[in-house]
C-alpha cells in the first residue's frame, strides 16, 4: 500500500504541474501522460476507507484518478445502515464495498469469474462478509442461463447474449431479483438495465442506473419502455459538473453511457 501511496502522489503531483498548463495539448504531452498512466498505476489502492484489489491492468485507472467522484457521494448520502441494497454489474466490487462501509446489507451480483474473484477477495480482505451476500451470476427477467459476450481486451462491459464489441463468451447463470425490499440499487449491466428491472418483485427506491440507447437497442429494448417503465421517479442526469434536469434528446443521441439518480 505505501508503494500505491508514493506512486499516486507522484502521479497527481506531476499531472497538476503540466495539465493545469495545458501541457498535454502539445505534441509530447500526450505521449508522456500516456508513459506516466502506465508507469504509476498500480494493484492495490486505500478508497472511501477501505482497501481494494485491482485487476492486473488497472482497467477503471481507481489507481490514479477520484472514481465516480458524485457517484460516489450520492452512494455515502442516500445509502444509510441496515438498507437493503443491491449491486447489479458488481464487477471487482467499488460500489459493493462502499455500500457495505455504511453499514447496508448488499446483495452483490457479478457474472464474470475473474471479476468476481477479485470481488470476493475485496469483501473478505475488509471484512464484510457478514454484510454483503455474493452471487456469481448475471440478473435479468427470467432464470435460467445465457451467454455472457466480453468487450475485447477489457475487465469490464461484458454484457448479456449480445455485444457489439466482442465475440467471445462464456456460459453464465442468469436469476431474477425476488427482493420485498430494495432502498437503493446500482445497476450496470451495459443495455440490459430494464430488463433487471422488469425481472425485480419491487423495484428500489432509489438507485443509480446507467443509460445508453444503442445499448438498450442491442438488448431488444429502447429508451421509450426504458422511461416508461420508470415514470414514478424523479430523474436526474449526473455528469463531471453535477447533477441536474435531463435533456432527453441530447440524452437518447449520446454515443456514450450516463449514469442517472432516480428517487
Amino acid at each position: 500500500m505505501k508503494n500505491y501511496k508514493i506512486k499516486n502522489k507522484f502521479f497527481k503531483s506531476t499531472m497538476n504541474l503540466i495539465g493545469n498548463k495545458g501541457f498535454t495539448k502539445f505534441f509530447l504531452g500526450k505521449p508522456i501522460k500516456k508513459y506516466l498512466i502506465e508507469r504509476c498505476k498500480t494493484n492495490e489502492i486505500v478508497v472511501n476507507g477501505y482497501k481494494m484489489l485491482l485487476d492486473e491492468n488497472d482497467f477503471f485507472q481507481l489507481s490514479l484518478f477520484d472514481f465516480d467522484p458524485i457517484e460516489t457521494e450520492i452512494v455515502k448520502t442516500n445509502v444509510k445502515k441496515n438498507d437493503i441494497v443491491i449491486d447489479v454489474g458488481a464487477n471487482i466490487g467499488y460500489y459493493t464495498l462502499l455500500m457495505a462501509k455504511n453499514s447496508a446489507s448488499v446483495f452483490s451480483y457479478e457474472p464474470e469469474p475473474q471479476n468476481f474473484d477479485l470481488l470476493k477477495k475485496n469483501v473478505i480482505l475488509n471484512n464484510f462478509s457478514s454484510n454483503v451476500k455474493l452471487y456469481n451470476k448475471a440478473v435479468s427477467n427470467f432464470y435460467g442461463h445465457s451467454k455472457l459476450v466480453s468487450t475485447d481486451g477489457t475487465m469490464a462491459r461484458h454484457k448479456l447474449d449480445k455485444n457489439r464489441f466482442g465475440t467471445k463468451y462464456i456460459e453464465v447463470e442468469v436469476t431474477k431479483l425476488e427482493l420485498d425490499k430494495i432502498d437503493f440499487a446500482k445497476i450496470d449491466v451495459e443495455g440490459t438495465e430494464l430488463l433487471v428491472l422488469q425481472g425485480m418483485k419491487t423495484l428500489p427506491n432509489k438507485m443509480l442506473i446507467e443509460f445508453n440507447s444503442t445499448n438498450l437497442k442491442e438488448s431488444g429494448s429502447n429508451y421509450e419502455d426504458f422511461f416508461n417503465f420508470l415514470e414514478k421517479y424523479t430523474i436526474k442526469e449526473i455528469s463531471k459538473k453535477g447533477i441536474f434536469e435531463p435533456d432527453y434528446d441530447r440524452l437518447i443521441k449520446n454515443e456514450m453511457t450516463v449514469n442517472l439518480f432516480l428517487y
